[in-house]
């Protein structure tokens, strides 16, 4: 994997779902700001692009939840986009990234299967709209021209944290 990382997944989180962070019921917990929400989906759209084009075979999540990809086409159908728009984050100035996120995620759930990006294009558009913050300039991706591995269309590396390329 990348940089050596070793991760553990867990099934249960005490500090709770991603969910319960974004849309806490606590007042006195302030909403997740929009640069962090981006990195989480940077960070998950890289995760995602390593299992569908680094692993043989590809690895998909099983159980993603198909709700949410009939709630964005809704949505998108009935020309109400805005509406997947957590309120908070609107007029701070962020309207055109997340215009440009939501339009991400629309062209994930496109009918025709082979008109949607793959995870590797979506992880590069979320990064072009993350290049900002500059909480992507660890990552390098490379897309190698002539591999001798016709399987391997893509790779993702990333540089190491010490400085040691």
């Amino acid at each position: 994997m990348a940089k050596k990382e070793r991760l553990l997944v867990y099934q249960y989180m005490a500090n709770g779902t991603l969910n319960d962070n974004l849309h806490s019921l606590d007042d006195a917990k302030k909403a997740m700001e929009w640069p962090l929400r981006l990195k989480i989906g940077i960070r998950a759209a890289k995760g995602f692009a390593w299992l569908h084009h680094n692993c043989n075979p590809p690895k998909a999540p099983e159980n993603f939840k198909g709700n949410l990809v009939e709630w964005i086409t809704q949505l998108s159908n009935d020309g109400k986009l805005q509406d997947a728009i957590d309120t908070s984050l609107v007029g701070k100035g962020f309207d055109n990234e997340l215009f440009q996120f939501i339009k991400v995620a629309c062209s994930c759930v496109l009918p025709p299967a082979k008109e949607r990006p793959t995870m590797f294009e979506v992880y590069q558009l979320l990064r072009a709209i993350g290049e900002r913050y500059n909480f992507t300039a660890e990552d390098e991706i490379l897309m190698p021209s002539d591999t001798g591995d016709a399987h391997l269309e893509e790779l993702i590396v990333a540089r190491e944290v010490n400085g040691n390329n």
